[in-house]
């Protein structure tokens, strides 16, 4: 799953929420994408958290990420104070999953694969923008039962 990516100009700000026993938090800054993928990519399998990732030069933007198992990453961007989710299958947007174990509930459909999430991830970081690798909706998008986290 690792895929080696250019260094960023910038200081990556990360807050996670590991979904681990312990629900272990990691807080600092990276300098590249390479190292925040090592954090979150052990045994070429991501991890299971929730988080926030911001870049110091661009404080108008940030992405709050969940990840599960077998499920993919949901990508949440504020940017200029509008919100845009990932989406992956419109038909599963009522489906929610349960992702910090505590009714914190994000919908299936918003899930993108892995891989497919960690590359759009890092260009997201880089341009600070949406990337056309993914599908975006935005949150009046969603139909009623349907749920999500920014």
């Amino acid at each position: 799953m690792k895929v080696v990516y250019e260094e960023c100009n910038t200081l990556l700000q990360y807050d996670l929420n590991l979904l681990d026993d312990e629900y272990t938090k990691l807080e600092g800054s990276v300098y590249s994408f390479d190292e925040l993928q090592e954090m979150i990519c052990k045994d070429k399998n991501i991890v299971e958290f929730v988080g926030r990732i911001k870049d110091d030069n661009c404080p108008e933007f940030e992405v709050c990420i969940a990840t599960i198992t077998d499920v993919g990453i949901f990508i949440g961007i504020t940017k200029d104070k509008k919100e845009y989710l990932s989406l992956k299958n419109r038909d599963a947007l009522t489906e929610l999953i349960d992702v910090w174990g505590d009714e914190l509930n994000v919908s299936r459909g918003l899930f993108v694969d892995a891989d497919e999430g960690l590359s759009a991830l890092n260009i997201i970081l880089k341009e600070h923008t949406l990337c056309d690798m993914l599908v975006w909706i935005t949150p009046e998008q969603l139909p009623e039962g349907s749920n999500y986290i920014i």
